[in-house]
C-alpha cells in the first residue's frame, strides 16, 4: 500500500491598490471639547498604512490605526495645512489629502427689523471666513459692563419675541470654530414703545385735590382764582413724543408744561393732554377738569 500524503497550499491573497484616492475630513465633539480630523482610504490589500503630521508638532504616525487626530478645541493652527498620509506596499510614493483650516473672522451683528414693543425680531451675525462647524453666542450687556450668554448655538440668527423696553440696550455676538473666537463690535438695540397713559402733575401753592366741599368736582381740582397755576404732562415713549394741551377741546399750547400765571372762573374747565408719538404713528391723552372760585366763593359753603 502506497503512502500518500496530502500537501495543502495556501497562497496569500493578491496585492491590489485601494481604488479611489484617501479622504480627510472633519468632525467636532458634541461637547464642542475637541476636534477630529479623520481620513481614509477604503479597499486594497494589504490595508494602506495612514497617519497624520501637522504644524507645530501635532501629529500621530506610525500606526495602522492612527487615521485619526484629536485635537482640543480652539488649538488648531491657521491656515497651516494638516496632511495625512497614505502608504501602500505596491507604491513606491507616498499618497495624501490635506485639510486646512481657516480661523473666523470678526462677526457683524445686525438686524433688518424694527424692534417695537410687543413685536417679534431676528439679529443676524455674519461671518466672511472661518473653517465650519461655526458656533454663535449671542450676549448682552449688563447694569456693570460685563456680558451675559443668553442664546447659543450652531445657528447664524437669533430670535427674539414679544421684546418690550426691557429689551433696549447693548448686545454683541460671538463666533469661534477650531481655530479661535471672535466678538462683534456693540450693537445698541433701540426698542420703540408708547406713548404711555399720561400723568398730568399739578403744582400750585392753592389748588386743592378732593377736597371734602360740594363745590369739588368729582376726580377734579380746585384753584383760587389769581393764583399762578402749573400743569405738568408726563407720557413715556420712546422716541420721546410730542404733547400738546386742550383746554375744552381746544389746542391751547405745545409742550409738556402748561402755566398759568394767573388763573381766572372763565379758565374752569377740562385740561386735556395729548401724547403723540409720530415714529410709531400712535398716541394717547388725558383729562382732568379744574374749577376756578374766588376766596370769598369758598367762605360762602
Amino acid at each position: 500500500m502506497s503512502n500518500i500524503k496530502r500537501i495543502i497550499l495556501y497562497f496569500p491573497p493578491p496585492l491590489d491598490l485601494p481604488p479611489t484616492e484617501p479622504l480627510c475630513f472633519t468632525y467636532v465633539t458634541n461637547n464642542q471639547r475637541y476636534l477630529m480630523l479623520s481620513c481614509s482610504w477604503y479597499g486594497g490589500t494589504p490595508r494602506a498604512l495612514l497617519w497624520w503630521e501637522g504644524p507645530g508638532g501635532q501629529s500621530k504616525g506610525g500606526e495602522e490605526s492612527s487615521n485619526t487626530l484629536i485635537l482640543s478645541y480652539g488649538s488648531a493652527r491657521n491656515e497651516r495645512p494638516y496632511t495625512c498620509y497614505a502608504q501602500h506596499p505596491l507604491l513606491t510614493q507616498h499618497k495624501a489629502c490635506l485639510v486646512t483650516l481657516v480661523s473666523v473672522s470678526k462677526p457683524i451683528l445686525t438686524t433688518r427689523d424694527a424692534p417695537v414693543e410687543g413685536s417679534t425680531i431676528q439679529l443676524g451675525c455674519s461671518v466672511r471666513n472661518g473653517t465650519e462647524p461655526i458656533q454663535y453666542m449671542w450676549q448682552r450687556q449688563t447694569h456693570n459692563g460685563s456680558f451675559f450668554t443668553f442664546s447659543e448655538g450652531n445657528k447664524s440668527i437669533a430670535t427674539m419675541t414679544d421684546i418690550n423696553r426691557n429689551h433696549t440696550g447693548w448686545y454683541r455676538c460671538v463666533v469661534s470654530n477650531a481655530v479661535n473666537s471672535e466678538s462683534s463690535d456693540p450693537f445698541w438695540l433701540d426698542v420703540s414703545f408708547g406713548p404711555d397713559n399720561p400723568q398730568i402733575d399739578v403744582s400750585s401753592n392753592t389748588v386743592m385735590d378732593r377736597i371734602s366741599t360740594t363745590v369739588e368736582p368729582e376726580n377734579g381740582y380746585v384753584a383760587l382764582e389769581t393764583q399762578a397755576v402749573s400743569l405738568l404732562c408726563q407720557a413715556q415713549s420712546n422716541p420721546p413724543g410730542q404733547t400738546t394741551w386742550f383746554f375744552n377741546n381746544s389746542r391751547v399750547q405745545t409742550g409738556s408744561q402748561l402755566t398759568i400765571p394767573k388763573i381766572h372762573r372763565n379758565q374752569s374747565g377740562n385740561y386735556t393732554c395729548s401724547a403723540q408719538n409720530t415714529y410709531l404713528n400712535s398716541s394717547s391723552s388725558r383729562t382732568i377738569n379744574m374749577i376756578v372760585y374766588c376766596e370769598c366763593d369758598l367762605k360762602t359753603y
